[in-house]
C-alpha cells in the first residue's frame, strides 16, 4: 500500500512522542490546530480540515490524547480518509493504546505511519542518569553511600534533580565521621523533607492552599533559580503517580503493591495515599490538560518557564 504522509500516529512517552511529531511538522505553529480528544468537536474538526489554511499551503490537525477516540470518531475519520483534503496533515498523540488495537490497525490499513516508543528502555536510560547523578554529587560532597541507601534515594526522588541535590545536600550534614550514607539516615531523612517534595506541593494544590502552594515553590526556585524546567517535570512526575495510583487504588491494590507497582519509596505511601484520595477524576483531568498546555507553551518558547510555572500553579490551585 502506498504510503499516506497525512495520517502519523505516535505512542508512548509525551516528551518523545511531541518530539517526533515536531519534527514532521510541514508547516509553521500558526497552522498547527491542537485539540484534545475526549473533548473535540469533531464535526468542526473535520470541517477545517477540509478548509484550505489560510496564508499557508499545508495546516495539521493534531489530537491529543489519542487513545481516547472512540468507535463513533473512527468511523467519522474513516469516512474521511475515503477522500481526504491533500493539505490537511493528521496527527495523533497517545500515551498508550492499550485496549485500542482497531485504532492502530487501521491507520496501517490507511498507509499511515505509527511510531512507537519503548517506555522500558526510557526508564532504563533515566535510571542511568539518575545513578550518575548520585555518583558525580556524592563525589563532589566528599561521601560514599551503602547500595540500600542509594536505592532508597532513587525511590523517593525518582528522576527529579532538584530533589535529589536537595536530599543528597541534606544527607551530607548528617553523616557521622565515616563519610558513609547508610539506609538509617535516609530513613531519618524521610520524616523530615516536609516543604519541599511533589507531596506537601499535591497536597497544598488538593487543599486549594495557595499561600502554602507558593511558599514551597519559592523556597524550591531560590534553591535552584535556574532549572525551573525541573519543577514542572516533578509536578507532572507526582500528578501522574496520583493518577496511576487512583487507578492501582480502584482495583484494590495494598500500600506494599502501590510502591512496587510506582516505583515508589514505602516511606511515603501514607502521604501519597492522602493525596490520591484528595484529587477526583475532574481535578486530575483538569491537572493533566494545564500540565500539557503549559508544558507546550514552554516548549514553543511562548512563555518563559517561571511565569508559565506560575501560571501553572494558580490554575492547579483554583480548579
Amino acid at each position: 500500500m502506498k504510503k499516506n504522509a497525512l495520517l502519523i500516529l505516535a505512542v508512548g512517552d509525551p516528551l518523545l512522542t511531541r518530539e517526533a511529531l515536531e519534527k514532521k511538522l510541514p508547516v509553521s505553529h500558526d497552522n498547527a490546530y491542537r485539540f484534545y480528544a475526549k473533548d473535540a468537536d469533531w464535526t468542526s474538526i473535520l470541517e477545517q480540515a477540509r478548509t484550505f489554511p489560510f496564508l499557508a499551503e499545508k495546516q495539521v490537525v493534531w489530537i491529543k490524547q489519542a487513545e481516547l477516540i472512540d468507535e463513533e470518531t473512527t468511523e467519522l475519520l474513516e469516512k474521511y480518509f475515503e477522500d481526504p483534503a491533500p493539505f490537511t496533515f493528521f496527527f495523533f498523540e497517545s500515551e498508550t493504546f492499550s485496549g485500542k488495537r482497531k485504532f492502530i490497525d487501521w491507520i496501517s490499513r490507511q498507509g499511515g505511519e505509527v511510531i512507537q516508543f519503548e517506555s522500558e528502555s526510557k526508564w532504563k536510560k533515566q535510571t542511568e542518569q539518575v545513578r550518575s547523578f548520585i555518583r558525580q554529587k556524592l563525589k563532589v560532597l566528599k561521601l560514599q553511600a551503602t547500595p540500600g541507601a542509594l536505592k532508597m534515594i532513587e525511590e523517593s526522588c525518582g528522576e527529579h534533580f532538584i530533589l535529589l541535590d536537595n536530599t543528597l545536600e541534606k544527607l551530607s550534614l548528617n553523616v557521622g565521621d565515616s563519610g558513609t550514607i547508610t539506609e538509617k539516615e535516609v530513613e531519618a531523612l524521610a520524616d523530615q523533607i516536609d516543604d519541599r517534595t511533589g507531596f506537601d506541593l499535591a497536597e497544598a494544590l488538593a487543599s486549594k492552599k495557595m499561600t502554602k502552594v507558593f511558599e514551597i515553590y519559592f523556597q524550591l526556585y531560590e534553591d535552584n533559580p535556574y532549572q525551573s524546567g525541573e519543577l514542572l517535570g516533578l509536578l507532572n512526575w507526582q500528578i501522574r503517580k496520583i493518577y496511576e495510583g487512583k487507578r492501582l487504588m480502584k482495583k484494590g491494590a495494598s500500600k506494599q503493591e502501590l510502591a512496587s507497582k510506582l516505583k515508589m519509596s514505602p516511606y511515603f505511601m501514607d502521604r501519597f495515599i492522602t493525596n490520591v484520595q484528595s484529587f477526583d477524576e475532574r481535578k486530575l483531568k483538569n491537572a493533566f490538560n494545564y500540565l500539557l498546555e503549559t508544558d507546550e507553551a514552554v516548549k514553543t518558547g511562548k512563555v518563559a518557564v517561571g511565569a508559565a510555572l506560575e501560571t501553572l500553579l494558580l490554575r492547579l490551585g483554583l480548579s
